[in-house]
């Protein structure tokens, strides 16, 4: 299953994430030009770590990996259906 949610850059920018059960989080390589090796999702006033699983895109895709512990906060913020998510992305 894969979740599509719009959320805001720190530059206010507008980019989907796509969010896995398998804790993985994928960004169109078009929506995020660099792809550093770490990104900081802040929700809520919790920072959420996600690390660049592969160095280049994968169908168009940049695929993040997000730690267990992280995954249930990210996961607690989906349960409560936003389309745009409170959230921001610090690149």
């Amino acid at each position: 299953m894969v979740e599509k949610i719009n959320i805001l850059t720190a530059d206010g920018r507008t980019v989907e994430l796509r969010i896995r059960n398998r804790r993985r989080v994928a960004v169109r390589a078009d929506q995020l030009p660099n792809s550093p090796p770490r990104v900081r999702l802040m929700c809520n006033g919790v920072g959420i770590e996600l690390r660049l699983a592969w160095n280049k895109p994968i169908h168009g895709f940049y695929v993040y990996y997000v730690p267990a512990e992280d995954y249930r906060i990210l996961a607690d913020v989906l349960g409560k259906g936003h389309k745009i998510m409170p959230c921001v992305l610090h690149v």
